[in-house]
């Protein structure tokens, strides 16, 4: 039945790249087969690269075509000048059709897989990675072909090196990570991208067991630490300013005790 159903998905994908206008109702019909071959190749391929997720770069010819065989339904006329979109989208009332290229739209941007490609001058869609996606991508698999040389297939262990030996590397992917939220905004990365950082930060930290200090951690204790050796010193000298002054100020008031009670004193 799979094989059945390959050659047949073949058949229609054939008669979709022909684009021929054949007559009437056929002509219609012949693009509703088109959207939905696509829209089923599109499923099959986000299911498949749904773990790890790889929706984005896998899936975009998929979605492509989806697209195109979307605006042929609400674009294409047949022989007799009648809107394909009037037979197969107006009077659909379940709304399939444009239920379908919902769910497949609304798939592709709650993944923001847009933000992986390049986009031509007028904002559509091109298959191409950006620079953005291929630098990471290499950066990623730096750091998987670091873990993998410390991989013992024999024992199915990692070696306890590898946290010393990788660790550079992970810095960098991690550091061009967080660099790239700062940019764009952690909400409108392509999940592709997401997702290998959070499953490699995971890795790193508890199946692995490496770590790393944290920047923020180190000043804060570097801070308490100067304050604590600090506080004696800026203490005692406080205090010796403080009794400076008081001694100070009584020396004054016992001055003027004298001189108001002397002249009092010798009169008596």
């Amino acid at each position: 039945m799979s094989v059945i159903l390959f050659y047949y998905q073949l058949y229609v994908i054939f008669r979709c790249s022909q684009d021929k206008i054949i007559n009437g109702v056929e002509s219609c019909k012949n693009r509703l087969e088109c959207f939905a071959s696509s829209t089923s190749n599109f499923t099959q391929c986000a299911i498949r690269h749904a773990r790890p997720i790889r929706l984005c770069e896998r899936c975009v010819g998929y979605y492509m075509d989806v697209l195109k065989a979307h605006e042929d339904i609400l674009k294409a006329h047949d022989e007799g000048g009648h809107a394909c979109k009037m037979e197969l989208v107006n009077l659909d009332r379940l709304q399939v059709i444009e239920g379908a290229f919902n769910y497949v739209h609304n798939l592709w941007q709650r993944g923001q897989c847009n933000s992986c490609f390049v986009a031509n001058d007028n904002g559509t869609l091109t298959p191409q990675l950006s620079n953005i996606t291929t630098k990471f991508q290499q950066l990623y698999s730096d750091t998987q072909n670091c873990f993998n040389t410390f991989y013992n297939v024999t024992s199915k262990k990692y070696d306890p090196a590898i946290c010393a030996n990788c660790t550079d590397k992970y810095c960098s992917l991690n550091k061009y990570y967080e660099a790239l939220k700062a940019d764009t905004g952690e909400g409108i990365v392509c999940m592709d991208i997401v997702d290998a950082m959070n499953s490699t930060r995971t890795k790193w930290s508890k199946v692995l067991g490496c770590h790393i200090p944290e920047p923020k951690a180190e000043i804060l204790l570097i801070i308490s630490v100067v304050l604590t050796s600090i506080a004696p010193v800026i203490f005692y000298v406080a205090a010796k300013r403080y009794s400076g002054k008081a001694e100070s100020r009584l020396l004054k008031q016992r001055r003027l005790s004298l001189q108001f009670n002397g002249p009092s004193a010798s009169g008596s």
